[in-house]
């Protein structure tokens, strides 16, 4: 079934249908003002309602998360932004900026814990900006949403003594008692009542420049404490944590030098620090391909250089001459494989410096292939 809108104004024990909507099954739903958010669990995906008159909704749009799981969607207020769950293990709260609700964006997705496979449920908004969540096997979850762009998680409590991928342990969580206190149901050891102490994170963010170019990094990995996100496409990075203080904080991307510094955490603190990479230096090498038996170059032949430690691969066919350059980063172990139809195809582990220049290699008539190529 779709959704039901009941009028409450009419009778609060027997309230009227006024209208049904919606041709996919809805799991979960919250309305936020003049907007209704829909989780379609099975479809994957949240939906976006007008519901300025609440007897005709009007479908705005849709937007699928992660995991394609959906269960439920929290707004904030303003409607400006929306954090989804999805019902799946090693699934993310992810974070929507919604403000025009015919282009919605993420901004932002988190886990509970890294390198497990726990489970979310429900995700809840408190007006302070924080969530408040409950995973089945970790507990109540919550995370500091200041920036939604940068969701930090601020504090926990495990109501499960299982740490297993499955749907036992926290199923719900309410936190909006006038006390401040939260009630959480464990499925197999009942109701908690929890005393939260929320807190603020220390926030870190910036942009990521080539430092010979100037131009915007992206896809740079930013580590700190174990936890570690990547900069966007603008070379725009923002991460946080609740441990206060001196911490090391990490810059690493192929290509580039590694930048580690140290930031002063402090709690709700925001520190901004552009970072500079400098992009390692290119040295080229030739791959030389010739037929064995005439000595003459061999045309169209596929190379591809393999690095081993970090599987960057480089991947051409040889030029007129029969030969191809190929500018590399890193000195170091490469798998060379060259194959061309009617050769037996080559493959080798060569050594590769800036002293090397070229490597020549001599294919021979026949027939084999090694999977490389096609």
């Amino acid at each position: 079934k779709g959704g039901i809108i009941c009028d409450l104004n009419v009778s609060m024990t027997n309230p009227p249908v006024v209208r049904t909507f919606s041709e996919t099954y809805i799991h979960d739903g919250i309305v936020n003002g003049d907007k209704m958010y829909t989780g379609h669990i099975l479809d994957g995906y949240f939906r976006i309602y007008d519901v300025t008159d609440k007897t005709n909704p009007i479908f705005i749009s849709e937007q699928i998360t992660p995991h394609s799981f959906t269960h439920n969607v929290a707004p904030t207020p303003d409607n400006r932004y929306a954090f989804t769950t999805d019902e799946r293990a090693n699934a993310f709260i992810a974070a929507y900026d919604v403000s025009d609700p015919l282009a919605v964006r993420e901004v932002d997705r988190i886990r509970s814990t890294e390198g497990t496979a726990i489970i979310p449920h429900n995700v809840h908004y408190k007006s302070d900006n924080f969530l408040v969540t409950s995973y089945y096997t970790d507990g109540v979850i919550i995370h500091d949403v200041t920036y939604p762009y940068n969701m930090v998680k601020v504090g926990s409590y495990d109501t499960s003594p299982s740490s297993a991928p499955d749907f036992s342990g926290c199923w719900g969580v309410y936190p909006y008692f006038p006390s401040g206190n939260i009630v959480a149901s464990d499925i197999e050891l009942g109701l908690f009542v929890i005393a939260p102490n929320y807190k603020r994170a220390g926030y870190l963010e910036g942009i990521i420049y080539n430092a010979t170019t100037n131009d915007e990094v992206d896809d740079v990995s930013v580590e700190i404490i174990g936890r570690s996100k990547r900069s966007n496409e603008d070379g725009f990075y923002a991460i946080g944590t609740a441990e206060y203080g001196a911490t090391t904080v990490s810059f690493t991307k192929l290509g580039y030098h590694p930048y580690t510094t140290t930031v002063n955490f402090t709690e709700g603190v925001k520190v901004e620090l552009d970072v500079y990479l400098v992009p390692l230096d290119l040295f080229d090498i030739t791959i030389n391909v010739v037929d064995d038996e005439t000595d003459l170059p061999v045309l169209e032949a596929y190379v591809a250089l393999d690095h081993i430690s970090n599987g960057l691969s480089y991947e051409a066919l040889t030029n007129g001459i029969g030969s191809r350059t190929f500018q590399l980063s890193y000195e170091d172990f490469y798998d060379v494989s060259v194959s061309l139809w009617g050769y037996r195809a080559y493959c080798d582990v060569i050594e590769i410096d800036q002293q090397t220049n070229t490597i020549e290699v001599r294919l021979v008539k026949g027939y084999l292939d090694n999977f490389r190529s096609d």
